[in-house]
């Protein structure tokens, strides 16, 4: 590491002032890479939409960049994403974690995409633990890997301490340009693959078919997750976002 007496970045600009709740709140991050605003639909997302009539629905939430690297470190972080670059070299994680580190939370962080890169494990979640950590799932394709994340947090929540509170970031890659979807989820047809340079007016609406059914997808396992915290009695004491 940088020695901080030598360090040219100013962060954070004064230390968090913390002032711990007499029952502390777990927090769950489920992050859908790639997923566009006007998803958020009865028919594209039901399960997120669902949850949405019961929760805060931010519609003039922007993201911190226009690709996954400063998208993801903008919500951890609440900076824009090109602090990335010094953050980076000096493994400096987020204020958030570190002062839920502090805390005695519990850490994870179970991602279908490998947290090497973007260098997410030396940034957003350089204090996780590597015991908290879960990037290498078994899949032949993005949606089975997200099944097994989802699958993954789903057993943690059966076998955690519940004398810690937690905090976890799912995150979802099937959205993410090869467009995986689940066995029986194809609902919006026809749905087929095209490569990035031969997309053109009259192949697109199948392409973006082919994307509504991976958010689709990520969808029903946000429902799960969901109803496995509910089954946990999480939901009065958890802060959940979903987010893109």
């Amino acid at each position: 590491g940088v020695d901080l007496r030598y360090s040219a970045l100013d962060y954070p600009g004064a230390a968090l002032e913390v002032r711990p709740p007499a029952r502390r709140l777990n927090f769950l991050f489920i992050v859908v890479d790639s997923l566009r605003a006007d998803m958020l639909t009865p028919e594209v997302m039901p399960e997120t939409w669902a949850f949405g009539k019961k929760a805060a629905v931010f519609e003039r939430h922007y993201s911190g960049g226009n690709c996954t690297r400063f998208g993801v470190f903008s919500m951890l972080y609440g900076l824009y994403g090109s602090y990335w670059f010094p953050m980076l070299g000096e493994r400096r994680g987020p204020a958030f974690l570190s002062a839920l580190k502090a805390q005695g939370y519990d850490l994870r962080a179970l991602a279908s995409a490998k947290l090497s890169f973007p260098e997410f494990n030396k940034t957003c979640f350089v204090e996780v633990p590597r015991a908290g950590i879960y990037d290498e799932p078994p899949g032949g394709n993005g949606i089975e890997r997200d099944a097994a994340v989802s699958e993954k947090f789903i057993a943690f929540l059966r076998e955690r301490d519940r004398g810690r509170p937690y905090f976890a970031f799912i995150f979802y890659d099937a959205s993410h340009g090869s467009y995986d979807s689940l066995p029986g989820f194809e609902k919006f047809r026809p749905a087929f693959g095209v490569t990035q340079l031969a997309v053109s007016p009259s192949n697109v609406a199948g392409l973006f078919n082919r994307y509504r059914n991976s958010i689709l997808s990520d969808d029903h396992l946000v429902g799960k997750v969901l109803e496995a915290v509910r089954a946990s009695g999480g939901m009065s004491d958890t802060v959940i976002a979903v987010l893109g």
